[in-house]
């Protein structure tokens, strides 16, 4: 006897239930209380009980299908699956129907549900890549295309490339200025499953920062945001560059009696070794004068 097939069913009850929002019914309560046993036979009569007064209740049916996988019954599944697929608009019974496909040897029907559940939004890349059920296909092309298609959507900022410009900035750096003096120290951490890199700037004479830099796809563009210990902030927004991180500031321009645009220039000159060059133009970026100019030198690590 298989266990329960029940794919996240926390989710399920967010995404599919709106008639969860009213107390379900005793005959509902008794049925769930047969599965949570596992008592699936009795289950099902159960909720098709439920289903005699309730046509339209579609989470019946998915229970239904849920309790015949437990019990082998792969086709009787996929027939309640496919009932409950009318009522229930998310991922998961999309999910449970390719999977009980492809132990029942039917592997076009098996992608083609999983293909939808991936469009509907499924993102347990875990759960798909160690999930028996799919046993028969997934050494295939087409099933490794879909897995990799939910690492991106469960972890968009590990699986795109874009997430990942700017990650030559990240470590823990010895900051010198052009005259080769201690300007600082500062730590830069990847964070959020390689969603923001945040950046913790220890100065000399106590002065501190911090600034959280990401990407972002609705605009194709990196974003950050800076704020020192004296609440002062500036919002930059910028793209990689033959290599190197450019950022502008246009904060300032709005201020008409000083108005000035600022570039930030990360170059990338290695492994160990980051140059940031701040800029100010009055006028519109024909011309730049240097604000400062600071060398990250990578810390030797102590193991």
């Amino acid at each position: 006897m298989r266990k329960m097939k029940t794919v996240c069913l926390f989710v399920l009850l967010l995404c599919f239930t709106p008639m969860f929002a009213q107390q379900p019914s005793a005959e509902m309560t008794n049925a769930n209380k047969l599965l949570k046993e596992n008592k699936y036979s009795e289950a099902i009569v159960a909720y098709k009980e439920v289903l005699q007064k309730e046509a339209d209740n579609s989470m019946a049916w998915f229970y239904i299908g849920s309790a015949e996988y437990s019990l082998n019954n792969y086709y009787e599944a996929i027939n309640a699956y496919l009932k409950a697929s009318e009522g229930l608009t998310g991922p998961v019974v999309c999910y449970n129907l390719a999977g009980v496909y492809a132990l029942a040897g039917d592997k076009e029907n098996a992608y083609n549900w999983l293909d939808k559940s991936v469009e509907k939004g499924f993102s347990q890349y875990q759960t798909l890549a160690n999930d028996p059920d799919f046993e028969s296909i997934k050494n295939e092309e087409r099933f490794k295309k879909i897995l990799k298609n939910v690492e991106i959507i469960s972890n968009p900022c590990l699986a795109r490339e874009e997430y990942k410009q700017f990650n030559f900035w990240v470590g823990k750096w010895d900051v010198k200025n052009p005259a080769g003096q201690h300007a600082g120290d500062s730590e830069i951490d990847l964070m959020n499953n390689g969603c923001t890199i945040v950046e913790n700037w220890y100065g000399t004479r106590n002065f501190q920062g911090k600034s959280f830099n990401y990407f972002d796809p609705k605009d194709n563009k990196w974003h950050q945001f800076w704020i020192n210990q004296n609440a002062q902030t500036i919002f930059f927004e910028g793209n990689l560059e033959d290599g190197n991180m450019v950022y502008y500031s246009y904060d300032h321009v709005k201020d008409m009696k000083d108005a000035f645009l600022r570039r930030l220039t990360f170059f990338n000159l290695g492994p160990n070794k980051v140059r940031q060059y701040s800029e100010t133009s009055k006028d519109d970026g024909k011309t730049w004068e240097t604000e400062y100019d600071l060398t990250y030198n990578r810390k030797v690590s102590s193991k």
